[in-house]
């Protein structure tokens, strides 16, 4: 709630500030973006953070001040027609250590009944993976070879190919391709596929699924940083309260528990003396003397 009242008043000052610009005729404000000391000694010219904002918001006037897909491809020192430099493996971790990986965090199961779900959710998973690994694979063109490598190995800077029916697995913008139709219903709930080109819609958002066309893009924000990375760490926040239905879950495993040790006991017992009983009238001593 504190989160969603902080956003709402600074969308209400932005609002008031373009309102004034407009009555007074002003044009809007351009900040110079200054890049990070650490992110500029290691190379690089623009952050994580600077990429995640032009891409999820959508802002041409950024993304055009930053001289375009173009200068893009050349503050993340990579190339358009041959991806990252693969030879160089501490270039790679010092990329992956300023702009993160494509990996997403997952809560911590609670409770009984969750941790059951949440095992067999994962048991699921490691089966569809297993039937399906290759969907789990996206192409990229790294050190000038096309190549296909698993999606939580794709960084910032890399150069992805996509056809119909793959899924976009970062946020990243347009570098080339056809006919590119997005579908944006997971993130928007729109139905209507979005047109994605070079001139006025080169975006790309992670966990959204290729209609029609095809492209290659290149990746600008992985992980957590991703719109669809905050969206599923929304999902997964709670509070330490328990919520009633855990409550009555946890409460009939506690009852469960020990309704069964009960019947473990007493089986048990009956087993060990039926055997007993048994071994005494085949020896013919199960008369006390």
């Amino acid at each position: 709630m504190k989160r969603s009242n902080q956003e709402k008043l600074r969308v209400a000052v932005l609002v008031s500030k373009a309102a004034l610009q407009f009555l007074h005729g002003l044009p809007p404000p351009q900040e110079e973006y200054t890049v990070p000391a650490d992110v500029a000694a290691a190379g690089f010219g623009i952050c994580a953070e600077e990429l995640s904002s032009i891409i999820e918001g959508h802002d041409l006037n950024r993304l055009t001040s930053h001289d375009g897909v173009d200068g893009i491809l050349s503050k993340l020192s990579t190339s358009a027609s041959n991806g990252l430099a693969a030879s160089d493996e501490a270039k790679l971790s010092t990329r992956r250590e300023l702009f993160g990986v494509n990996r997403f965090a997952e809560a911590e199961p609670r409770g009984f009944w969750v941790f059951i779900w949440e095992a067999l959710h994962d048991m699921t998973l490691m089966i569809l993976a297993a039937c399906a690994l290759v969907s789990l694979a996206v192409g990229v063109t790294r050190g000038g070879f096309r190549r296909r490598l698993p999606i939580h190995d794709l960084l910032a800077g890399d150069v992805a190919h996509l056809a119909v029916g793959d899924q976009v697995p970062a946020n990243g913008l347009f570098v080339s391709g056809f006919s590119l139709l997005i579908d944006e219903s997971s993130l928007t709930g729109e139905s209507e596929p979005v047109a994605v080109a070079a001139d006025n819609n080169p975006f790309l958002l992670s966990g959204t699924k290729v209609q029609d066309g095809a492209c290659r893009m290149v990746v600008t924000t992985v992980g957590m940083r991703t719109q669809w990375g905050k969206l599923m760490a929304t999902l997964s926040e709670g509070g330490d309260d328990e919520t009633p239905l855990q409550v009555k879950l946890n409460g009939v495993a506690t009852v469960i528990g020990k309704v069964g040790l009960a019947f473990a006991v007493v089986i048990t017992f009956a087993v060990l003396t039926q055997g007993l009983l048994v071994r005494k009238l085949a020896e013919g001593t199960w008369l006390l003397r």
